[in-house]
């Protein structure tokens, strides 16, 4: 492939080089042969035109010299004294002549200006009378109607005062242009007269009738007494090669003679098919010349190029043809000389790869056998593992099963305690019931322990970003165990760094966690001293800081032993500790966790007898201007609300528990805050009280029998739309991860409450929606009326301000709810499609509803529209048009979640 390449190139510059010459040579002749054949034809012209004028001239004297000899004749013989010429003598005479002669004349009389016409055959008037001269003899032609253009020849006798003119015929004229044959079958010779007229026959032009103006141009040039030849256009506008000579003889005449350019330059194409013969047979001449030698200099580089290639693919065998002793013949040689040593080099090689290919495969087979061996072990590694994540996916389900089974009687013990404690007791009452408590808050610090490792171990354990004031949290949790330390004779300290940042972006409840374990910890192991709680700004870069919380306390101290091992589970620094100061040994596990899930570190500093210092690092987002820290919680974060009216009056409470227990003691916390209570044992027994009452708020447990707490939430929802009220749903339950509230958010719940609940902590929350009643919330049809009227903005577009003002005005829940929306788009439109595949109506309705209520939350009524318009079709069992519905939804519901992703990537939160 590459030498035939090399041979194409070296064959066509060979060949440009042998035929640009020959094409430049070619090309030199034909334009040296065109100007010399040029050239002679005009020369031929202008010879012939030359010789017309010499031999019209020649003709003319004779007539001239024969008129005026008889003129003088005449006169001598004819003359009567001072009377002048006798005019029948004159007659005789002149009629002799012009018979001899073959033309007419006519003798006239000059008598100042005046001319007497004395004999002749002419019939003359004035105005034919030619112009002359006294004593001259000239030519003159002059225009006939019939007879052509005959020639007035004119002698003059000055002494008698007469004037002789003579006019012969055109054919004497004729005869000497009449004949070219030197110009070819095309040339021709004419006379003109100045005026442009023909004076004698033209080969290609008829002279029947009046003459024809010949073309001004040649003319011009004639009568400017240029005599010359040109390429010009005759009078039939073809091409000729022109010769014009003036003549004076006739009063300013021209002899024209030419020939066409087609026949004048025939030869000229001759030469021009020879030119091309020869040069088509140069060039095929060339090119097989230019093949040759290519050829034999390509060859010897393909042939090398082939045994390069060989080389290459392995076959080390092969040796170049060697041709001839030039640079080509030498390389080849060097070639050869250099394959064999590599051949010898590649046999060598060879020899050590089979040796040590041998001692490989003996590896190989040994290695194959340690793999089998551990392909058994990693399966049996692989079952374990299976079996190990079974087992801890049966103890996160076993422990919130059981939490929730132990929180729910929990709760009636906890609320009963508070109840009994406000009412009336002797001092041993007060002391029972105040052993309960304390044992109630013991048991449910341990339960909620357990259910923290649980969820951290498996994962489900997510942090939460939102503004708060760390200043704020640190001082009020310290407020809370200064009590506990002024019981116990102990001074606790907050020490904060004046020019750390407050406000920052994180999870609050968590970090309240880790210094409530820390603080307690130190109370509880501290007997006198103080505890001092500190913390400062370690580092601050970009959107971000990072700070440092301590607790120090001069309390029993950690031996050097147990440091490396204080925060695994379940640890403690002896068995006599757990006897003595209690507890399950998970707190600082739990906190090492947590620290480590705020992207910090944590470490312990003791000395036995002198006292602890916990020390640990957290990182925080710096918050926008625009984001405010929320109010911390009073209830340590167990009670919280997606939308919270603030305000104060009784409320009309439904409570949905199965627990009779429950019942008991919830119906009595809001009885005693002043609140009206409604009982209902199961979820269908909510919903037709939902029905049937009007309410203020709902306080629906989870996990009922029958109907359980978030399909009885959706079923009143649902209700809500034709009745056009709305009323708070808060979600009641043990199950309180992060997970399970944004369920019951996404249920249409407002809040929820974790179980075991204490009488101040709920009475405060349901505070905050009392004095607001119940929003009424938008029918479809008074949504639709609200998306045509009272959208400004373009459709297709979220609408920030409003889905931020659903959203209570916090920017954080709005990014949770987009991000919820993005995270189920997916799988509510595989629902949709295999509900509309399978023709479940019903549940393709249901999917719009929901659709269409998640829309207007986020600020996308469009979206809202075309879900109601499939919920509608669904509802109706409109077939036909479903699939355009859901269509136009799903194009809809691509849009929002686009919109939705760049507000999750942008820094600020819309609005």
């Amino acid at each position: 492939m590459r030498s035939n390449s090399i041979q194409a190139r070296l064959t066509i510059l060979l060949f440009l080089m042998l035929i640009v010459p020959a094409l430049a040579v070619g090309w030199i002749t034909y334009s040296f042969s065109i100007e010399t054949i040029k050239s002679e034809r005009m020369r031929v012209v202008g010879q012939v035109a030359t010789g017309k004028r010499e031999l019209l001239a020649s003709t003319l004297s004779q007539s001239n010299g024969r008129a005026l000899a008889f003129l003088s004749a005449m006169v001598a013989g004819c003359r009567r004294g001072a009377d002048g010429i006798d005019a029948r003598c004159a007659g005789r005479a002149v009629g002799s002549f012009v018979k001899n002669e073959d033309a007419r004349g006519a003798l006239l009389r000059l008598r100042g200006n005046a001319r007497d016409i004395v004999i002749g055959t002419l019939s003359l008037s004035g105005g034919q009378l030619p112009e002359f001269a006294p004593g001259q003899l000239a030519v003159f032609s002059r225009m006939a109607s019939e007879e052509g253009q005959p020639f007035f020849i004119q002698a003059t006798d000055p002494s008698s005062g007469a004037l002789f003119l003579l006019e012969y015929p055109l054919a004497g004229i004729q005869a000497i242009f009449s004949s070219p044959q030197e110009l070819g079958d095309s040339g021709e010779t004419f006379l003109a007269d100045r005026n442009g007229f023909f004076i004698t026959h033209a080969r290609f032009h008829s002279m029947q009738g009046r003459t024809t103006e010949i073309t001004a141009r040649p003319m011009k040039r004639c009568l400017s007494r240029e005599n010359t030849e040109v390429l010009d256009l005759d009078y039939r506008d073809v091409p000729i090669i022109h010769g014009f000579r003036y003549i004076p003889e006739i009063g300013g005449g021209c002899i024209m003679a030419h020939i066409d350019q087609a026949e004048a330059f025939a030869s000229l194409d001759v030469l021009k098919r020879k030119l091309l013969l020869a040069t088509a047979m140069f060039l095929g001449i060339a090119f097989i010349v230019a093949m040759y030698f290519a050829r034999s200099i390509a060859r010897p580089i393909g042939n090398l190029t082939e045994a390069t290639r060989v080389i290459a693919s392995g076959d080390y065998s092969v040796r170049a043809a060697v041709e001839g002793n030039d640079e080509i013949g030498q390389l080849a040689s060097s070639f050869n000389l250099m394959a064999e040593k590599l051949y010898a080099a590649t046999e060598f090689l060879e020899q050590q790869v089979r040796e040590r290919t041998m001692q490989l495969e003996a590896t190989n087979e040994e290695l194959n056998s340690e793999i089998v061996e551990r392909g058994v072990l990693e399966q049996s590694l692989r079952q374990a593992r299976q079996q190990a994540d079974e087992a801890n996916r049966a103890k996160s389900e076993f422990l919130a099963t059981m939490s929730h089974e132990i929180r729910t009687p929990l709760n009636a013990i906890i609320g009963m305690a508070d109840l009994l404690a406000a009412t009336r007791m002797d001092r041993a009452q007060n002391d029972y019931v105040r052993v309960i408590q304390n044992a109630g808050d013991s048991l449910l610090e341990i339960i909620s322990d357990i259910l923290d490792l649980s969820k951290i171990e498996a994962g489900q354990m997510d942090l939460e970003t939102i503004p708060f004031d760390m200043v704020d949290l640190l001082e009020k949790t310290s407020e809370i165990y200064s009590i506990r330390a002024r019981g116990k004779g102990i001074a606790l300290t907050v020490c904060l760094e004046p020019a750390m940042a407050r406000t920052v972006a994180g999870d609050p409840t968590r970090l309240r966690q880790v210094i409530v374990n820390l603080l307690g910890n130190a109370i509880k192991f501290t007997h006198a001293g103080e505890i001092v709680l500190s913390a400062r700004e370690l580092s601050r870069g970009g959107d971000s800081v990072e700070v440092q919380v301590s607790v120090k306390d001069t309390g029993i101290g950690i031996p050097s032993g147990k440091l490396d091992t204080i925060f695994e589970n379940f640890s403690q620094v002896d068995s006599s500790t757990t006897r003595k100061f209690g507890g399950t040994g998970l707190g600082l596990s739990i906190v090492r966790r947590l620290v480590m899930m705020m992207a910090g570190r944590i470490w312990v500093e003791s000395e036995v007898g002198k006292g602890s210092a916990f020390h640990f690092t957290v990182r925080f987002k710096l918050p926008g201007a625009h984001e405010l820290p929320l109010p911390a919680s009073d209830d340590g974060g167990e009670a919280r609300t997606a939308q919270i009216p603030i305000a104060r009056r009784p409320l009309h409470i439904l409570l949905a528990e199965d627990s009779e227990m429950n019942q008991q003691v919830v119906t009595h916390i809001l009885r005693a805050g002043g609140h009206t209570v409604s009982l209902a044992a199961n979820g269908w027994q909510a919903v037709d009280a939902a029905r049937n009452h009007t309410f203020d708020l709902v306080i629906m447990d989870i996990h009922m029998p029958e109907l359980d707490g978030e399909q009885a939430a959706k079923m009143i929802r649902h209700t809500e739309l034709s009745t056009g009220a709305r009323v708070p749903i808060i979600a009641f339950t043990a199950m309180a991860s992060k997970e399970d509230r944004d369920r019951y958010l996404a249920t249409g719940m407002d809040g929820y409450i974790s179980k075991p609940v204490k009488a101040a902590t709920l009475l405060a929350y349901l505070d905050r929606f009392g004095g607001n009643a119940p929003s009424p919330a938008p029918t479809a049809e008074t949504q639709e009326t609200a998306n045509s009227t009272g959208n400004a903005k373009t459709p297709g577009t979220v609408d920030w301000g409003k889905a931020l003002a659903r959203c209570n005005n916090s920017g954080e829940l709005l990014r949770h709810i987009a991000a919820m929306f993005i995270a189920a788009r997916e799988k509510m439109r595989v629902r949709a499609r295999e509900a509309l595949a399978q023709k479940e109506f019903g549940a393709l309705a249901e999917i719009a509803h929901k659709l269409k209520g998640e829309g207007g939350l986020l600020g996308a009524d469009w979206l809202t529209q075309s879900a109601l318009a499939l919920e509608k079709a669904a509802r109706a069992g409109q077939g036909d048009l479903l699939e355009q519905c859901l269509a136009d939804l799903e194009a809809n519901t691509a849009n929002l979640v686009s919109q939705l992703r760049v507000m999750l990537d942008a820094p600020r939160n819309p609005g």
